[in-house]
């Protein structure tokens, strides 16, 4: 098509963290906060629907901003010698690629696949051994639809395998950081420092303090239900203290907790997928962090909103 892996990985990692950022439906972030708040679940949806609907129209346009600069001039792109090393490997260019019929049956199973697992978690409640399982059936059937033959079709999975394995060794490295700073009894020490320096502000300046300190707090725990249990205890007496809305404290910890993982080394899933498309971290970070600025100032918006209207339990 003409775009680089950063677009690809935009895509993926950006158009998760809006749905996954957003969070009116999200019982990992919002479920969990807004039970140790002592709110209704899923309660002040309208608002976070407007967030929702506001990063779904600004997120593309910035990503798409940066495609349609690397398709009118590819050595515009932040990994264009990537882009070239894969190019030499392959010995394909764009042009020479056509979708055959055994393509389309292959991409077939894969969209029967997933039909397969979306329905199985929903009526049957599968789990990762189920998801894993038809993933390999999918692997399987449509190696053999491709017209692979069984010793093509184990050399293909283990060079994927490959692949996944420094994904998946980073991600044991960047969890080791949570579990050394939880057994160490740090991240409480921390957490309650920063919650000391926005006790004494005005109400909308102390809402945007709360935005920032669950920023910081997401890159030492970016699990989304282990920063809320760790984080909504301090922070929901202190709303009250502050003369904010409980639901504001959420919203604050939802905001923080999810858009800054696109640019934090800690977040074990965006370096597995990094490694996994080849990308130098400081590459991404140098596409990721205007976006992210992007979303952390319509947070910022919305937080002002909140503070403003005392956004409650509607």
């Amino acid at each position: 098509m003409g775009y680089d892996a950063i677009v690809g990985m935009g895509m993926i990692t950006f158009g998760a963290a809006i749905g996954f950022s957003s969070g009116f439906l999200n019982p990992f972030t919002v479920g969990v906060a807004q039970k140790i708040a002592e709110l209704p679940t899923f309660s002040g949806m309208p608002l976070r629907i407007a967030v929702w609907l506001c990063m779904l129209v600004t997120v593309p346009m910035a990503i798409l901003r940066y495609a349609n600069k690397v398709k009118r001039d590819p050595e515009a792109s932040y990994v264009r010698d990537l882009e070239l090393a894969q190019k030499d490997d392959a010995a394909l260019s764009i042009e020479d690629t056509k979708l055959s019929g055994r393509d389309v049956l292959v991409l077939l199973v894969v969209v029967m696949g997933l039909a397969v697992i979306v329905f199985g978690v929903i009526q049957f409640g599968w789990g990762v051994l189920n998801i894993a399982s038809v993933f390999l059936c999918m692997g399987t059937v449509g190696g053999i639809v491709g017209g692979n033959t069984p010793n093509e079709m184990a050399r293909t999975f283990i060079a994927g395998a490959k692949d996944i394995a420094m994904g998946a060794l980073i991600v044991g490295i960047a969890r080791g950081i949570l579990v050394v700073m939880s057994e160490g009894q740090i991240l409480d020490t921390i957490v309650h420092a920063l919650a000391a320096v926005i006790s004494g502000l005005p109400k909308v300046v102390a809402a945007e303090g709360m935005l920032a300190v669950q920023c910081v707090i997401n890159f030492f725990i970016p699990s989304g239900s282990g920063q809320a249990s760790t984080t909504m205890p301090i922070m929901t007496p202190l709303a009250d203290i502050i003369g904010l809305s409980r639901q504001t404290a959420v919203l604050a910890f939802q905001f923080g907790d999810g858009f800054t993982n696109a640019i934090i080394p800690t977040h074990g899933t965006l370096c597995a997928s990094l490694g996994m498309a080849g990308i130098p971290f400081n590459k991404w970070f140098k596409f990721a962090l205007p976006v992210v600025a992007v979303e952390l100032v319509i947070c910022a918006m919305f937080m002002v909103i909140a503070t403003v209207t005392n956004y409650g339990p509607f």
